[in-house]
């Protein structure tokens, strides 16, 4: 407990034995107080209560900084750190969904702490690994009704985000290399 926190509680113990402010009647006698909201909320005990303490979160190794030092020296993950775990059928995969997004056009290749992001001026692609499979993100202006898409979300007013598992490089063919074409064509609008 902190001394502001215990000021807190201090104030309501005499709001609540009316020993704080007012006097005239019954200001020695215990009645109901309205208590005074705390200012901000906790969030389950993970964030602290104050707005300028809110820690930074590295979007390379997800490690918490202090905003007041936000001076952080961390190498960003290599695509091969992302993927490298692969093995057997979804190695295969993904070096097959890599050349045809590749072949595309010009984009650049960014590897996040969890993820591979394909993009020109935005993200028209991601991709997660997974302990089965691969985890397909493509940004499409339509939505899709198609067995290899899991789901699909609107996270814009002209984007919806297409969920694929990939678990072979067969999957990776026709349907699925015409939608990452039509996503790598509309990603700069």
């Amino acid at each position: 407990m902190t001394i502001e926190d215990g000021a807190l509680v201090l104030r309501r113990r005499r709001m609540r034995f009316g020993r704080l402010g007012g006097g005239g009647e019954g200001a020695g006698e215990a009645k109901p107080a309205i208590l005074p909201r705390p200012r901000f909320v906790y969030n389950r005990g993970q964030m602290p209560a104050k707005p300028s303490a809110i820690p930074l979160k590295c979007p390379h190794c997800s490690r918490w900084l202090a905003r007041d030092r936000p001076e952080h020296r961390c190498v960003p993950p290599t695509e091969r750190e992302v993927v490298g775990h692969l093995t057997g059928d979804l190695n295969d995969a993904w070096i097959k969904l890599r050349a045809a997004a590749l072949q595309l056009g010009p984009q650049e290749i960014h590897a996040s702490a969890k993820a591979v992001m394909f993009s020109r001026s935005t993200c028209y692609l991601f991709v997660r690994t997974r302990k089965s499979a691969l985890e397909l993100c493509l940004f499409l202006p339509e939505p899709l009704a198609h067995p290899l898409v899991k789901r699909v979300q609107q996270v814009s007013a002209r984007k919806h985000a297409h969920t694929i598992l990939l678990q072979h490089e067969d999957q990776i063919e026709a349907p699925l290399t015409e939608w990452m074409g039509t996503a790598w064509g509309h990603c700069e609008h």
